[in-house]
């Protein structure tokens, strides 16, 4: 059990890198914590370095979720209860980092990157929601909303494992979460409109 735990506990240290932050204090000077919407994710990087930068930003992200499922797959099966825990607390650490005061991104990459390997084609589909909804709306807050929805249904239409349509619910929980402030925002007509598409 305290073997298991360790998993845990590296997924969820790796999850709490700050990429968005540490990478844009280094090479821009900046503290994206108080630019913009003030989260450290790669929409609002973009908005104040470069798109190239952003992409740096969200493929770091995305690797924070990915690397501790590779791990944990060399120990354990891909169906095991585990891996579907470590790529919680990879998204968790994400949110809620150890290494800036447990504030965090909306952990829409790094839950993509704990997905790409257990669940492939909820990816794939995301990917296709979030765009069709970006190219409709323009809002990213929204798209991304939507992107986590169809991880749900994408698992309970196209597979049987519950663990992952349990896992597909409670990382989509997380990311609706993580956007109250947009989705108030949304209600209001008041959140900002986007071209670009990070």
């Amino acid at each position: 059990m305290m073997e298991t735990w360790g998993f845990y506990v590296i997924a969820y240290i790796i999850g709490s890198i700050p990429c968005g932050y540490w990478f844009t204090k280094h090479f821009y000077g900046i503290d994206i914590r108080k630019k913009g919407s003030g989260n450290i994710g790669s929409t609002n990087v973009g908005r104040f370095t470069t798109h190239n930068f952003a992409i740096f930003v969200q493929v770091c992200d995305m690797l924070k979720g990915l690397l501790p499922v590779v791990f944990a797959l060399y120990f354990y099966e891909y169906t095991s209860v585990v891996v579907y825990r470590v790529a919680f607390f990879a998204v968790l650490g994400h949110c809620f980092s150890i290494f800036i005061k447990f504030r965090g991104g909306k952990g829409v990459n790094t839950a993509i990157g704990s997905l790409i390997l257990i669940h492939p084609l909820s990816v794939v589909v995301g990917i296709g929601v979030y765009h069709l909804v970006k190219y409709l709306t323009c809002y990213v807050s929204m798209s991304s909303i939507m992107m986590s929805v169809s991880w749900i249904l994408t698992t309970v239409i196209f597979h049987v494992d519950e663990k992952q349509v349990l896992l597909s619910s409670v990382l989509c929980m997380i990311v609706v979460l993580r956007h109250r402030s947009n989705i108030i925002r949304l209600m209001k007509g008041e959140e900002p409109k986007s071209m670009e598409s990070i």
